[in-house]
């Protein structure tokens, strides 16, 4: 009884505007940009130009998507920068697309919601003309959108309201690709006439978008090699998350990550931001600063934002990437599942974090110690 429907009307607006406050605000405790507590309602400008198309089970809405054409007035400035838009003015802007606002519904997740939804907007895009497809995601998604076919070919960015974001680009016609990542668009793709033309176009201008030097993070062994090469030894003797597990433990564990690249001088974590995310540093330097005085500084093998990962409580400093780095993101939902299949290994990855955790606090307490020592001192001098 799932179908997918494009809003006409403002009864089928509000409805779906209600949809996303329910999901945003009141399960999951956010407050986005355009949220109305009164009308129980989010919405914002770009919603008037944009193409609104949500999933039904019967009648009740338990999905909704945004596409807004490149066409469309008073495109968000922001978002012009960083997908570079104009570094795509050899295609006409009805033929480029944004989507964003993809919600599924607690209890519809891990079904066939998503696909279904997707599908339809994909089919909806090759009757529209567009060429190539815009979104972006909290850099923990990404893997799930490169199966669908989206390739990273920009830097991250941090978005005022939500933090870091990894911006993709989607080549609606890249039929080659879709089948080789094994994504559900490849058989609708095979409805349509496809060109190789604009992919070929994407690499010449983005060469970082072939993906071809990407670390598969199902091949235990290479993901395995690629770690003990970033921090310059074995990963059980330079991670402190991995102590007294296994070499297969461990890669079992790291499997289930999120590999991201960052330049120095980006942000990695804002204080005050919510997110569940912690990040193992494999190369680079960390400068950690709360409220703009400089704290510690972290390298490889260190562990960021451990105090998110176990309570989504905002975050209590900035980490602000000061030498180009790669890090491995793992999630409180990855480890939720990691509890399941591997019960001992999370145990004692928990286990780890805390001795971290104890570790900081350690000397967090001997900093306070030392600076009121030094008050004291200057005191009775």
């Amino acid at each position: 009884m799932l179908q997918v429907h494009l809003a006409n009307n403002n009864d089928e607006r509000r409805r779906l505007y209600e949809f996303r406050y329910r999901v945003h605000v009141e399960e999951m405790g956010l407050e986005p940009q355009g949220t109305y507590h009164k009308l129980h309602a989010v919405r914002d400008d770009f919603d008037v130009n944009a193409k609104l198309y949500f999933l039904t089970d019967n009648s009740n809405i338990i999905g909704s998507v945004r596409v807004l054409i490149c066409d469309a007035p008073l495109l968000p400035r922001m978002l012009v920068d960083c997908y570079q838009l104009r570094s795509f003015e050899d295609y006409d802007p009805s033929q480029l697309s944004l989507s964003d606002q993809f919600i599924i519904a607690e209890g519809w997740r891990e079904g066939e919601a998503s696909s279904i939804l997707l599908g339809a907007k994909y089919k909806q895009l090759r009757k529209l003309g567009v060429k190539f497809d815009f979104c972006n995601v909290t850099p923990s998604l990404v893997p799930a959108f490169e199966i669908l076919g989206y390739r990273r070919f920009n830097p991250n960015f941090v978005d005022p309201m939500n933090g870091l974001k990894t911006p993709l680009v989607l080549v609606t016609e890249d039929f080659d690709h879709l089948n080789a990542v094994g994504s559900p668009f490849a058989s609708l793709a095979e409805e349509y006439e496809n060109s190789s033309v604009d992919t070929e176009w994407l690499l010449e201008k983005y060469p970082s978008a072939s993906q071809e030097e990407l670390v598969s993070l199902e091949d235990r062994d290479g993901l395995w090699s690629h770690v003990t090469a970033r921090i310059h030894q074995a990963p059980l003797q330079g991670v402190p998350l991995f102590d007294g597990m296994g070499v297969m433990e461990a890669q079992r564990l790291m499997k289930n990550g999120v590999l991201l690249n960052l330049n120095a001088g980006d942000l990695l974590i804002r204080q005050g931001d919510v997110g569940n995310e912690m990040y193992i540093i494999l190369s680079g330097d960390v400068e950690i600063r709360k409220d703009g005085k400089v704290i510690t500084n972290l390298s490889a093998g260190d562990v960021i934002g451990e105090i998110g990962f176990l309570s989504a409580n905002p975050r209590t400093a900035d980490a602000k990437v000061i030498q180009d780095g790669e890090f491995l993101i793992l999630t409180q939902e990855m480890f939720h599942k990691a509890m399941r299949s591997m019960p001992e290994t999370s145990a004692r990855a928990l286990f780890n974090l805390s001795l971290i955790l104890c570790e900081r606090l350690k000397n967090s307490t001997q900093s306070w110690v030392d600076g009121v020592s030094d008050i004291d001192s200057q005191v009775d001098s």
